[in-house]
């Protein structure tokens, strides 16, 4: 059966709260009209996106004890105006401020509000549309797809922060038992279940990327989407974890290697993607919970995080190099990046400019040489497997939304990037409201 995502930046998500909370005259409560856009990818599943917010304004709104809060057609009328013209999914949302579970909605929620969801349905026809509830920090929400009379419940509803807010109304988790994770107990009573439901993607399968897929699949996740159009060679067998020399006299997929390894710990496992660039089945990345980039180019990384970003994607960068200045002993380097969403990017952060991308540009087709070694893509991989946990469950507690770490490999040390606090606590290369594919 198809799933249901849905997505807000932990800014939206403040801002919406915030207005909700607000007193008003004689309404007890507070509503909005939340915007959205969405995607599907080739199961079915739909990924939403929000991206502004229309307040109710205090005029809006009709005196009646005898619910939380009523208004007039205005505000519904410009909400679905809005969506309409930009081609946008419209929720209406209010708040259960009592509610520390997920929040429940009232057969009063439904009768009052479901009219205005099913208007919007009929009229901007090809978005999904609905109603959403929040509680105190975790939420609810009903959709009506495209082509679709009755609604659905939403499967899963994530705030982009560090760490993510993670609610699962449709089935809430449950803490799980087996034996091959009590040793990682400590990551909460729900990480098995987390593992279990989230969808990582990973682009680049080689050394850094192998390392990654294996310690995922290790910890428990279950759901990917893989990408890698090369094959192994004779001189990835120093780095290409899983890799074989059988493997290289059958001129194996490094996708296919991958799968293999997921597939050793987890029968049951979902590997979507293939042995080709994510570009070509860009919609399995899209609809991914989180994404990590074990590439080459500053290209591909900017790219990468260009399209996570308009899809409210985490995305993990890791890269190792060499340099061999002459004279001089061989330095190995290497960076960890997680980018949320909202927070700064590698361009904010310094790590990516214009000028070293057309530098880069000009170079184009040239392989070269790459020295590579497995045990320092094992530090960079191990470390962005060690984030994911952090973001997932939350075990650490803290949060930090502009993590970069630094790799000195002739030191053997990982380490806070020393310019990681001067980051600006906001993006201006990414805008919020630009999320879903491109309209043209």
């Amino acid at each position: 059966m198809s799933q249901i995502k849905l997505r807000i930046t932990r800014k939206l998500y403040n801002q919406v709260v915030e207005d909700l909370l607000r007193p008003h005259e004689f309404a007890s409560e507070r509503v909005g009209f939340i915007f959205s856009d969405s995607i599907m990818d080739q199961q079915g599943n739909v990924t939403i996106c929000f991206n502004s917010y229309n307040p109710v304004i205090d005029e809006d709104y009709i005196n009646d004890p005898s619910v939380g809060a009523r208004f007039g057609q205005n505000p519904i009328n410009e909400s679905i105006g809005f969506g309409l013209e930009n081609n946008k999914g419209v929720f209406h949302v209010h708040m259960h401020e009592f509610s520390a579970s997920i929040p429940q909605f009232s057969d009063v929620d439904i009768k009052c509000t479901s009219p205005i969801a099913e208007s919007c349905s009929r009229i901007i026809k090809t978005e999904v549309h609905g109603l959403l509830l929040i509680g105190k920090g975790k939420m609810n929400a009903i959709a009506w797809l495209p082509g679709h009379k009755d609604p659905v419940q939403v499967d899963q509803i994530i705030i982009i922060d560090s760490p993510l807010v993670l609610s699962f109304p449709k089935s809430p988790l449950k803490k799980c038992l087996l034996e091959r994770y009590n040793r990682q107990s400590f990551l909460g009573k729900h990480s098995e279940a987390i593992f279990n439901r989230i969808k990582i993607g990973v682009v680049g399968l080689g050394g850094g990327g192998s390392h990654i897929v294996q310690q995922l699949a290790h910890i428990g996740i279950k759901n990917y989407a893989l990408f890698d159009h090369d094959h192994i060679d004779e001189s990835n067998l120093n780095r290409l974890i899983g890799g074989t020399l059988q493997d290289v006299k059958l001129n194996a997929k490094k996708f296919d290697i991958a799968t293999r390894m997921i597939n050793n710990l987890h029968s049951d496992a979902k590997i979507l993607g293939g042995a080709q660039k994510w570009e070509s089945l860009a919609c399995e990345l899209q609809s991914c919970d989180v994404v990590f980039g074990c590439v080459d180019s500053l290209t591909a990384r900017r790219d990468l995080e260009a399209e996570c970003r308009r899809f409210l994607i985490p995305y993990i960068d890791i890269g190792m190099g060499i340099d061999r200045t002459v004279g001089k002993a061989p330095h190995i380097y290497g960076q960890v990046h997680l980018s949320i969403p909202g927070s700064s990017c590698l361009i904010c952060r310094g790590f990516l400019n214009q000028d070293e991308l057309a530098i880069e540009a000009t170079r184009y087709g040239e392989k070269g040489g790459r020295p590579q070694v497995v045990w320092s893509n094992g530090v960079l991989a191990s470390t962005a497997v060690g984030i994911l946990a952090g973001l997932l469950t939350g075990w650490k507690q803290e949060s930090d939304s502009n993590l970069h770490k630094t790799y000195d490999g002739n030191n053997h040390e990982m380490a806070d990037s020393i310019y990681r606090m001067g980051y600006p606590s906001s993006c201006e290369h990414y805008n919020l409201n630009e999320t879903g594919p491109i309209k043209l």
